[in-house]
């Protein structure tokens, strides 16, 4: 088995800054090599979980004497550290514990009789560390291991700068996280449905409108537990066979950078053309990828799609045709038609209820498609559903209204 090494410890201090390892293990790590009984890092603040020691826990032992309220304070080590820090002395930056207070003076310390003598500790080395959240870095063994000799006190100012480096990278990294997520909130103050969804169709973020709408038996799409594979990760299915099929096919595409597409995510309650899911699937943002991820597993995924969904019957409205009319520079008759297309219905039907020509509906959809750049129908679709999922419902809640609606998470299936 290959000897630890003083490189894979460095190695493990920045993954402990970069949050992919503990800092518990950079202390494990120290203790390999040095040999020492205890090992800390005081940084205030940084780590409440490790009560401001980031390399070892925080134990009864120390909870018994109420180290960090009394302890700590009568610590000289820790105590010559803070002074250095405060006055900007030129003291060396590594010392063993003798070059601090003599061994007869430490012996006769409070800090001595209470935080040393009864745990069997004798020897200390200490490194004081600058412009970064802590004042120090020191560890401990006992009397039958003998002072740090220069080779430990060496490798120790080797470990020095990294230790400083890496807890300043943390810092910046935790400034970094606690910055307001713009990408989870543009996506929650969409009216409709929005979805961050990894190839295999699992939910790497739903909003609000998504986690309540639903779990509705009319709704066109589901949001599926499936504990066998992936834990309590959530997928997304379609209501019908032959929709869900479309839509993982469209996940997929879009995942993989392509551009996705459009599609009617059909109600299981009725087959009227006029309701259901508009659906665009699309690439993913990388900064709203990267901002919605908190799973590491997503964190890791590059193929995502963006999924946003509305009802199609909340975009048959006189206020949205208006919108489009703006938008296309359409006459109030294109408007009035491109809205009984919506949900896929064919030429005949619009025909039908407007009670005119065949020939004159397909002339006016030529115009429509022409003033709305589209392809064809399919691409109007698209382009109307992209264009009303950042449109509110006529007399839909407000954004803070759907964010405090309560989520019943036992409604969502757990069948896959």
């Amino acid at each position: 088995m290959p000897k630890y090494s003083a490189d894979e410890l460095i190695g493990e201090i920045y993954e402990a800054a970069a949050g992919q390892r503990s800092w518990l293990d950079v202390g494990l790590g120290i203790r390999r090599l040095t040999g020492a009984i205890t090992v800390a890092m005081w940084a205030p603040g940084l780590d409440s979980e490790t009560k401001s020691n980031l390399l070892m826990p925080f134990d009864e032992i120390q909870a018994k004497h109420q180290y960090f309220s009394h302890g700590l304070k009568v610590n000289p080590f820790h105590n010559w550290g803070s002074a250095a820090a405060s006055t900007h002395a030129l003291y060396p930056l590594v010392l063993s514990g003798d070059q601090i207070i003599s061994s007869q003076k430490l012996i006769k310390s409070a800090y001595y009789e209470e935080c040393m003598r009864q745990y069997g500790l004798q020897h200390v080395c200490y490194a004081r560390l600058t412009d970064c959240d802590a004042i120090g870095f020191g560890m401990s063994r006992g009397s039958g291991s003998g002072p740090f000799n220069e080779e430990e006190l060496a490798l120790i100012t080797r470990l020095r700068p990294h230790l400083e480096r890496g807890l300043q990278l943390r810092r910046r990294m935790s400034a970094l996280a606690a910055q307001p997520d713009y990408g989870r909130a543009a996506l929650e103050a969409l009216p409709g449905y929005a979805m961050m969804v990894a190839s295999d169709m699992r939910i790497l973020f739903a909003n609000t409108a998504a986690l309540n709408q639903t779990t509705s038996a009319s709704c066109g799409l589901r949001l599926v537990k499936c504990g066998q594979t992936f834990g309590n990760s959530l997928f997304l299915r379609a209501a019908h066979r032959g929709d869900n099929e479309t839509l993982a096919g469209l996940v997929r595409d879009a995942a993989s950078g392509r551009s996705g597409g459009v599609m009617r995510a059909r109600s299981p309650v009725t087959a009227s053309s006029a309701t259901g899911l508009a659906v665009v699937v699309s690439p993913a943002p990388a900064c709203v990828v990267d901002t919605t991820a908190t799973d590491p597993r997503s964190q890791l995924a590059p193929a995502v799609a963006l999924v946003l969904a509305r009802e199609i019957v909340s975009i048959h409205s006189t206020a949205h045709g208006q919108v489009f009319r703006s938008l296309f520079d359409l006459s109030e008759a294109e408007a009035d038609v491109a809205m009984a297309l919506i949900g896929g219905r064919s030429a005949n039907d619009v025909a039908c209820s407007r009670g005119v020509s065949l020939d004159t509906i397909r002339t006016q959809i030529k115009a429509v498609l022409r003033k709305m750049d589209a392809l064809n129908l399919r691409d109007f679709e698209r382009i109307v559903a992209s264009v009303g999922a950042m449109m509110p419902a006529a007399g839909s809640a407000s954004v803070s209204e759907r964010s405090a609606t309560p989520i019943d998470t036992n409604r969502i299936a757990t069948a896959c």
